[in-house]
Parts: C-alpha cells; sequence; structure tokens
C-alpha cells in the first residue's frame, strides 16, 4: 500500500455477537493508523440486544453478559471512535477504513 497524500488509512477490526446488523450487536471496535505514527483506539459496547450465535462469541472470547455490565451505550461508542477519527486525522486528509474483510466490518460500523 502506497502511502497517499490527501488520504489517512485506518485498519478497522469490529467483534460481533452474530453475522448481521439488522439481529445482532457490535461488541467491540478496535482500530489504529496504518502508517506512522501509529495511534490506536478501542472499545467495547453494551449489546443492543441478546441475539448472539456462540461461534462469533467463541471467536471474540466476548460475554455479552459482561458487556451488558461494562460496556458503553453505542452511540458513547461510535461518537468516541468519530472523535478519535477527527483527532488522527490531519486536516484536508481522507479516512480510508481498510480492515481484513472490510465488507463485513463496514456494514456494521456504517449500521451504527
Amino acid at each position: 500500500m502506497e502511502k497517499s497524500t490527501s488520504e489517512m488509512y485506518i485498519s478497522v477490526d469490529i467483534e460481533t455477537s452474530g453475522p448481521n446488523p439488522s439481529r445482532y450487536s457490535i461488541l467491540s471496535i478496535g482500530a489504529c493508523t496504518v502508517f506512522e505514527p501509529v495511534e490506536i483506539f478501542y472499545v467495547e459496547f453494551k449489546p443492543i440486544s441478546m441475539d448472539a450465535k456462540a461461534d462469533a462469541l467463541k471467536i471474540s472470547k466476548l460475554s455479552m453478559e459482561r458487556l451488558i455490565e461494562t460496556g458503553v451505550e453505542p452511540e458513547t461508542g461510535m461518537r468516541e471512535f468519530t472523535d478519535w477519527l477527527e483527532r488522527v486525522v490531519p486536516d484536508g486528509k481522507k479516512p480510508v477504513f481498510v480492515a481484513f474483510n472490510a465488507p463485513f466490518d463496514w456494514m456494521f460500523v456504517n449500521d451504527y
């Protein structure tokens, strides 16, 4: 990946409770800038429903019950993510979302 003067690449990874945002929850968002200096972000959310697939929870090793107690409200977590992006992306640069299986991660982030 070549550095662009007009774009800033942000690597994003989410963990969810299942395969689609219409029924399942984002459980966490992690992100970092791709090139130096590296800045990182992480937040865990309260689930928006208790629907969950066992294999999704096994992958993330996150507990729905714990997140009900310790996770932030989704609106708060997304505001924190937006604030982080605004802080790390310099004026005049466009943040570009990159991820492994970007369509999956993006559909949840976009929905939230």
